[in-house]
């Protein structure tokens, strides 16, 4: 797998006068994550696809068992992951944070 590279901020950028890209885990670990990030209805092709955040995540009871579902439905969807080994969630004073090891065909990919 191939794909953009994106940097600390998700944002493309240049490299050597050419669009960056990666290969490998690192492909499979940017599309994965950038999966994640969509907000569901966001994608024009396919508005099923993405996270309710505001269902689920920024509403007056958050639902984390319900985010899980989601992660997990993003990242199988992602070309190349076959299974999900971990999936943790923590919430720390009002950040979220999660932590995902996939198993893919280049091996464990951790998020």
């Amino acid at each position: 797998m191939k794909t953009i590279a994106t940097n600390e901020f998700n944002d493309i950028y240049i490299e050597n006068g050419k669009l960056a890209l990666v290969e490998g885990e690192d492909a499979i670990a940017n599309v994965a994550k950038n999966r994640v990030y969509t907000l569901q209805g966001e994608h024009q092709y396919d508005l099923s696809e993405g996270i309710p955040y505001f269902d689920v995540l920024f509403g007056f009871r958050p639902n984390i068992d319900l985010f899980k579902f989601f992660l997990q439905r993003e990242f199988l969807e992602v070309d190349n992951v076959h299974a999900i080994q971990s999936l943790e969630t923590k919430i720390e004073g009002d950040k979220l944070t999660y932590t995902a090891e996939l198993q893919t065909t280049e091996g464990v990919v951790t998020i």
